[in-house]
């Protein structure tokens, strides 16, 4: 149905204009926003080969498809590693 279409859609676009950091959020909000955990977790392990860096907002996305799908574990792991790149600490709680 549409759901299938759209993530088509959404395969195509990522092959075709190698997206950048926006392109690549957008698509993995979409994701995690329609339920989709398992392509948005995909996603996520193959960012690295679209030379795509993440930046806050994608780092506030796994932290939302994480919860969501109540994947602790994840969860804590995607907070320690964007702690370790923000250079103030102290700001985190206000990010997320």
């Amino acid at each position: 149905g549409v759901q299938e279409k759209i993530g088509t859609l959404n395969d195509e676009v990522i092959v075709q204009i190698g997206p950048d950091t926006g392109v690549f959020n957008a698509i993995l909000n979409a994701f995690v926003i329609g339920g989709h955990m398992e392509r948005a977790e995909c996603l996520i392990g193959e960012i690295g080969l679209f030379g795509v860096r993440p930046d806050v907002l994608t780092y506030n996305i796994m932290v939302k498809l994480y919860a969501r799908a109540e994947r602790e574990e994840l969860l804590v792991g995607v907070l320690e590693r964007y702690w370790g790149k923000i250079s103030n600490p102290a700001v985190l709680p206000s990010i997320l």
